[in-house]
């Protein structure tokens, strides 16, 4: 298992997605210090840049009803996963003349993937994603915090000469904190974490104070036990949706009909485990978790076939199977760079990190369960209750 997990970080990846990855980290170190280099000792937003690198292996499954002729050829499933993402904040806007006090917060946003479904009876695919978006949080100083979300990015299977599909995932979120011990959030997503395309709605609340127990329900995304022991540790037992639709060379000719050059691969999956945060410092993190992978799902569909749903989820696929469990390990680390300004609980301000932090951009895999809240009491809740919509992991 151990050494599955350390052939995540160690893909034999191709000249483009090493300048990806380049590109991404110069991107995510530099953008705040543009940002901040007038005066960079006065922290000018409540947000810090925040990397974060992830990487998730799921064991073998042998592919059941074996009449299928895909299914033969097929013969097993499993995957590999790399993530690497970042935000940085770009501008924030305050109203500090009035009695109260509003903010405005806008983020950028990165993300890149490499992905590879493996089965054993064809090559291995690498698939290839990447994006940046923009992300507006506004404050009104109250009780509720809007979060606005809009996040582009191209896709491309890179084993083989495909097609390159642009798409876009977006949200639109409000969160109301009622008191420090209870949180609901409402809103609209476009997701494509059941592997289509979808269209649903956001419901979420929370129970209990963010830096003690506390139960998050966040539909469609996760179900979590949350247990902030120390300033150091943070344990979490959660569910958690995770899937994707995916661009597919047809190289090993799959599919007969429509001389489709390539085709949509879709999984879903939903995974229940435990997970463990370490913080041996202030801006570094790491974290480990692991578990059962349940409802596994994959589906092939034509592209040529699904043309004409261009605003509705696609319907005409020509192989799906259903999947046994197995077990999945997830690893991976968050580094923090830039200073902030204070949140001390301050509820507006604390509910819109939690928010960030729970609306991930990428497959719905990573999640920063230690907020890190500060020990003083303040007046700066709200924001920071948010942070755990701002996780870059879901498109």
């Amino acid at each position: 298992m151990i050494k599955n997990l350390i052939k995540i970080f160690t893909f034999n990846k191709r000249k483009q997605v090493i300048c990806l990855v380049f590109f991404f980290c110069m991107l995510s170190f530099y953008s705040q210090p543009i940002f901040d280099s007038i005066k960079p000792k006065l922290p000018k937003h409540y947000f810090n840049t925040v990397i974060m690198v992830d990487g998730y292996k799921k064991g073998k499954n042998d592919l059941v009803d074996t009449n299928k002729l895909i299914t033969k050829k097929l013969k097993t499933y499993s995957i590999n996963q790399f993530n690497l993402s970042f935000y940085t904040p770009l501008y924030t806007k305050e109203d500090t003349n009035s009695l109260v006090h509003s903010n405005t917060h806008y983020l950028l946003t990165g993300n890149f993937m490499l992905f590879q479904p493996i089965f054993d009876g064809i090559a291995t695919h690498d698939i290839v994603r990447g994006g940046a978006g923009l992300r507006i949080i506004h404050n009104p100083g109250k009780k509720g915090i809007w979060f606005f979300d809009i996040a582009p990015y191209f896709i491309k299977d890179v084993s083989y000469n495909t097609e390159t599909s642009i798409r876009m995932a977006s949200s639109i979120i409000y969160s109301h904190n009622f008191n420090t011990f209870f949180n609901l959030r409402v809103g609209a997503i476009k997701t494509f974490l059941y592997g289509n395309r979808n269209y649903i709605p956001y419901f979420g609340f929370r129970i209990g104070k963010l830096d003690k127990l506390n139960f998050s329900f966040q539909f469609p995304r996760s179900i979590s036990i949350n247990l902030p022991a120390i300033n150091k540790f943070n344990f979490s037992i959660y569910t958690r949706t995770q899937g994707g639709i995916y661009n597919f060379s047809n190289q090993n000719n799959l599919y007969y009909l429509n001389n489709d050059k390539n085709f949509y691969f879709a999984r879903r999956e939903i995974n229940t485990g435990f997970r463990i945060d370490v913080r041996p410092s202030h801006n570094f993190l790491f974290y480990v978790a692991g578990g059962l992978s349940t409802g596994n799902y994959i589906a092939f569909y034509s592209r040529t076939k699904n043309e004409s749903n261009k605003l509705r989820s696609y319907k005409f696929y020509f192989y799906e199977n259903k999947l046994p469990a197995t077990l999945f390990v997830n690893a991976g680390f968050v580094i923090k760079l830039g200073k902030n300004k204070s949140v001390y609980n301050n509820v507006n301000l604390l509910d819109a990190i939690d928010l960030n932090n729970q609306n991930d951009v990428g497959d719905g895999n990573s999640f920063n369960g230690n907020i890190n809240l500060p020990q003083k009491p303040d007046k700066n809740y709200n924001l920071k209750s948010i942070e755990d919509l701002i996780d870059i992991n879901d498109y």
